[in-house]
């Protein structure tokens, strides 16, 4: 799949980041206000870390930790991996399945842009392979296979 990352795969105004400091009970309502599995975690401008509803799971609630006690960055991803908005989307599925984590911040010249998820691009890779069957239909029956 030849596609960008930005704009093809993800659009850049959706952005949830929390700042280190926060409580992972914050990172989980921010989550779930926004719904969404990932959040960033910026200090300033600066990208440190990703927390996911995994890191969540794993590190506060499996550890039985207080989720109002712990820190943001005590449960972070620190210095998560991150490709340029012009990547292909294929390079970001293959970082992502063989690192085995499912987001993936978009970042240029130290700004987050985006953030990619496995199910962003599970959705453009369905969208490419129904149009390439519809193409390879059209091409084999003629423009008006599937019209009733």
């Amino acid at each position: 799949m030849l596609r960008k990352l930005v704009p093809d795969i993800v659009n850049t105004s959706v952005l949830i980041s929390v700042s280190p400091s926060q409580s992972a009970r914050e990172v989980a309502m921010a989550m779930a206000t926004h719904r969404v599995a990932a959040v960033l975690i910026m200090d300033g401008k600066r990208l440190v870390g990703i927390v996911t509803e995994r890191d969540i799971t794993v590190r506060v609630v499996a550890e039985g930790r207080n989720p109002a006690s712990v820190r943001a960055d005590e449960i972070m991803t620190p210095d998560p991996h991150t490709l340029p908005p012009d990547a292909m989307a294929m390079q970001a599925l293959e970082l992502m399945q063989t690192r085995k984590f499912r987001h993936l911040p978009v970042v240029e010249d130290g700004r987050v842009l985006a953030m990619v998820s496995m199910r962003d691009l599970h959705s453009a890779i369905h969208r490419q392979l129904s149009q390439d069957l519809h193409d390879r239909d059209t091409y084999i029956h003629g423009e008006n296979y599937g019209i009733a």
